[in-house]
């Protein structure tokens, strides 16, 4: 049997069962009730949804709406003293009010602090700090930082530039002036810049200034590798602080012997005056030198041609220093043809 009673004083109804484990049963709460009184209900086998009713008047000024079943709205600041577990958090803010999270653009995650945008990580999964990233190309890997980029183009190209970002449409500037990039492509480094531009306009060609080959070949103001030579550089000359040296030591050498006759040699040579067809600074600058078809036909003949013309298969070049040798042997020769004709006047002259 069971029996239902109303309290006048309290405008409490309770229900009241004998063969049930708790005997009487309060039908409905007060603002008043906390979360504790709540528990006879739960250890009498009642579901979630048969809460409902109950946890709405809960807490009614902290906890507007709970329902463990559905979505959450908690208004208010909440303060949580042990560890929070989901699948995901997802914020619903556009702008970067306060320190946190925000969408700034469709599945675009944003970080604030203080009100102020510093960190960006967009839908293609570049990562932009201090503002958000360039629209790059769709296949590259980015890390920006300011108008600063690292970014990967595939698995053994790397670049670190400044002031430009790779779209599908083009390369273009960030902002208002000058670019340049690093590049680690396939063991190589190189070394570009681009000219002043304006922002969001289409950079023209970089101007690859330097290379690094993985033989340790460094390519200087050009990109045409002129043999093997560890050091190359497309210009009119190379100016340097102090003297240039060669390892000179007798204890490095072998197979030392005297060169011989070098006045004829000498007097083969052709000086001639030349401009370069590609030339790097004034065209109309005239240089000095050798053709060194002409050289190497001198010296076709002799076993050190190969210190003194070079080739790298389509371009024949110069080792200049080596020429030396040559020129002071010849000297030393006329020397003695000086001497022995200063001796034959002195006899005439002396008859």
């Amino acid at each position: 049997m069971a029996y239902m009673l109303l309290d006048t004083t309290t405008n409490i109804m309770w229900h009241y069962k004998k063969q049930t484990k708790n005997a009487w049963l309060r039908l409905n709460l007060l603002p008043s009730d906390t979360a504790s009184m709540l528990t006879p209900y739960i250890e009498r086998g009642d579901t979630a949804s048969m809460l409902t009713p109950y946890f709405r008047k809960l807490d009614t000024i902290n906890i507007k709406y709970v329902n463990t079943y559905g979505t959450q709205t908690v208004n208010g600041a909440k303060t949580f003293n042990s560890t929070v577990t989901a699948t995901r958090f997802d914020p619903t803010s556009s702008s970067a009010t306060g320190t946190g999270m925000f969408l700034p653009a469709a599945n675009t995650l944003g970080f604030s602090t203080n009100g102020t945008e510093k960190m960006t990580l967009n839908s293609k999964g570049d990562l932009g700090l201090y503002r958000v990233p360039g629209n790059w190309v769709s296949s590259f890997k980015v890390f920006q930082i300011g108008t600063s980029a690292y970014w990967q183009n595939n698995n053994s190209s790397i670049v670190l530039s400044t002031n430009y970002v790779a779209t599908s449409s083009g390369d273009k500037y960030i902002e208002n002036g000058a670019g340049s990039a690093y590049q680690q492509d396939a063991g190589k480094h190189i070394f570009y810049t681009y000219p002043f531009g304006l922002k969001d306009s289409i950079t023209p060609n970089a101007t690859v200034m330097m290379t690094l080959k993985s033989d340790s070949e460094l390519q200087i103001a050009g990109t045409t590798d002129r043999g093997a030579y560890n050091l190359q550089v497309n210009g009119t000359g190379v100016w340097g602080e102090g003297a240039y040296v060669n390892g000179s030591d007798g204890n490095i050498k072998e197979n030392i012997r005297n060169l011989d006759s070098s006045l004829n040699i000498v007097n083969n040579l052709k000086p001639v005056v030349f401009n370069y067809i590609n030339q790097s600074v004034n065209n109309d600058t005239k240089h000095l030198g050798f053709l060194a078809q002409d050289v190497y036909q001198t010296l076709e003949n002799k076993d050190y041609l190969g210190s003194i013309v070079r080739s790298d298969g389509e371009t024949l070049s110069i080792a200049y220093s080596n020429i030396i040798p040559l020129l002071t042997k010849a000297i030393q020769e006329q020397q003695t043809l000086i001497k022995a004709l200063e001796q034959r006047i002195i006899n005439l002259e002396n008859k």
